[in-house]
């Protein structure tokens, strides 16, 4: 896994992290920065693809990189 994969997961699972202490009610304004990571890790995510893309993997050319071109869709 490239760099950027890692730092897109870890936005992804800073801003869920964020969102559920929203939704506990531990933390007031934690929606605003969890949505801020999010997009954080939508733009990685994005970025990511395209690195692969432009080495010339394909986003469907494994169940990895289908997973992960779904993921981002989800995003």
């Amino acid at each position: 896994m490239s760099t950027l994969t890692w730092h897109a997961v870890g936005a992804y699972a800073i801003a869920a992290a964020l969102y559920l202490a929203h939704l506990v009610g531990l933390r007031r304004g934690a929606e605003n920065v969890g949505r801020a990571l999010l997009a954080i890790g939508v733009a990685l995510h994005f970025a990511d693809i395209g690195v692969r893309c432009y080495h010339g993997t394909n986003p469907i050319s494994s169940t990895p990189e289908a997973m992960s071109l779904a993921a981002f869709i989800i995003a």
